[in-house]
């Protein structure tokens, strides 16, 4: 927590720097619009604008992410309730097809020699 403290302050430290630095005025015109604001102001506004754009971006790649996620969870469990219903009348859940005992839920590693299933990591070499 300290580290995050002094990261923090070493980085305001040097916003307060380079503003003090860049003071001098400058003329901003964008489309119908014009502005007189100092350099120091522009380029962090600048700054700031591209943070939010790319933070945005991000979150949006995280969103699709955790649905995907999502969708493999709920088609796992639901191959995992076929495989567990398969072959056992009248069962009601994979509990009681499996016998009251827990569904394995690691995957075993593969035999010497073959290459693992899909997403399980790739065979030492």
């Amino acid at each position: 927590m300290t580290w995050y403290l002094v990261v923090f302050l070493l980085f305001a430290l040097g916003v307060a720097v380079f503003a003090a630095q860049n003071g001098q005025t400058v003329d901003v015109r964008l489309l119908m619009w014009r502005m007189n604001t100092t350099l120091a102001v522009v380029v962090l506004g600048a700054a700031f604008a591209g943070a939010v754009i790319t933070a945005s971006i991000g979150a949006v790649a995280q969103l699709r992410l955790r649905w995907r996620l999502l969708r493999a969870e709920n088609e796992l469990r639901t191959l995992r309730q076929a495989v567990a219903h398969a072959g056992v009348p009248g069962a009601t859940s994979p509990e009681e097809a499996a016998g009251g005992r827990t569904l394995r839920t690691e995957v075993p590693p593969p035999p010497a020699g073959e290459e693992p299933p899909l997403g399980t990591g790739s065979p030492e070499r």
